[in-house]
């Protein structure tokens, strides 16, 4: 009783800190519980809010989470443009120099206990590029730490947004000739930095051959290629530990496959998407198996191939099937049926895809849209 009373009030507190940073909506309060085996997964939840991006990693002792946002990959690009304005580098740059110090006050200054440390990432060269990659070791950090990091990444959020730290945030004075007459005016440094980014003809890029079912493409300066396909299978081998289960039926999937600089796939991300005509409002479900967080597929060990052409990509939701599936990330409240992973695995062998979205699978709060533009 008394645990269950600690365990609801640490859910109460979670609604509050969201409700004070004016985010309550972002929770999906139907996966808060008492039960204290499936705390760690409402708070998790909860941290996935926080930033647009959040990716879960680690093994059986130590826990890493790696948070992006847009709100810090412009930050930091309209640092550049500082630097560049007026002839600093970014290690020189106070606007640089202010952040980090920040971050690392917070981390600091209000996370209790030890075991953890932290990564501010800075560069801009892909869209999750900025960020914090934070990790911790299980043993030492505790239910109150895990609480203090949620309302610590929070604030650090809420920094990025606020406008009085936005390192652009003054006048530029622009002179004219017309003439002769030489005449001045006052414009904000914004303005002037969405004048100069107008005047640069953006690189056009050849993709080549896309795979089949290829539904989203993204191309950034760097190389870096995002790319989401729909696989067309609905039946596959799979492993759970060491049993086999041949042409096990699928739920409609959804793959996006981040390429760093065009050639190793570096992250995998996986959703059910509901039948019928692709469209960006296309509802999504929760992922009913294991090994995935958020959309984030987790591959363990395994090495992604190197692709030559975006066209194979479409060869690789048939490799990554049929790597062995454990109990990571595994939760009863994905599925209707309120099943443990190896009773569901039995009882949908012999079904029909259909079947799922019949009896399983639990509407999620996400869109096809927000997948393809990874809002998880």
């Amino acid at each position: 009783m008394i645990d269950d009373a600690w365990n609801a009030f640490q859910s109460v507190y979670i609604c509050k800190l969201f409700h004070a940073y004016g985010r309550l909506e972002k929770l999906d309060i139907r996966r808060f519980t008492v039960d204290s085996e499936l705390w760690y997964g409402m708070v998790y939840d909860a941290l996935r809010e926080v930033f647009n991006f959040a990716a879960f990693g680690g093994d059986e002792v130590d826990t890493t989470i790696y948070f992006s946002d847009p709100i810090m990959l412009e930050y930091y690009r309209l640092c550049r443009d500082y630097c560049q304005m007026y002839g600093v580098s970014l290690k020189n740059n106070p606007f640089m120099a202010n952040a980090e110090k920040y971050v690392n006050c917070m981390m600091n200054d209000n996370i209790s206990g030890g075991g953890y440390g932290w990564t501010l990432h800075t560069r801009i060269n892909h869209e999750n590029a900025s960020g914090i990659l934070f990790a911790y070791c299980d043993y030492y950090f505790g239910h109150s730490a895990l609480l203090e990091l949620l309302e610590v990444m929070l604030e650090i959020c809420e920094y990025y947004k606020r406008g009085r730290l936005n390192p652009v945030s003054g006048m530029v004075k622009v002179e004219s000739r017309d003439n002769g007459v030489v005449s001045h005016k006052e414009i904000t440094v914004e303005a002037l930095t969405e004048c100069l980014r107008g005047s640069i003809k953006a690189p056009s890029y050849a993709s080549g051959l896309l795979p089949e079912g290829c539904i989203s493409f993204f191309a950034a300066a760097d190389g870096s290629r995002v790319i989401s396909i729909l696989h067309p299978e609905r039946y596959a081998d799979i492993a759970y530990h060491k049993t086999v289960y041949p042409r096990f039926p699928l739920p409609r999937l959804v793959f996006r496959f981040s390429l760093h600089q065009g050639l190793r796939v570096n992250e995998v991300s996986v959703a059910v998407v509901e039948e019928g005509r692709l469209k960006p409002e296309s509802q999504l479900f929760r992922w009913p198996f294991s090994n995935v967080s958020g959309f984030h597929m987790c591959i363990g060990n395994n090495v992604m191939p190197k692709c030559e052409s975006l066209h194979t990509l479409s060869s690789l939701p048939y490799l990554i099937l049929e790597l062995p599936n454990n109990d990571d990330y595994f939760q009863t409240s994905d599925n209707r049926l309120g099943m443990g992973y190896r009773e569901l695995l039995e009882h949908l062998q012999d079904r029909e895809p259909s079947y799922y979205y019949e009896k399983v699978l639990v509407p999620g709060k996400y869109t096809l849209a927000d997948f393809i533009r990874q809002k998880q």
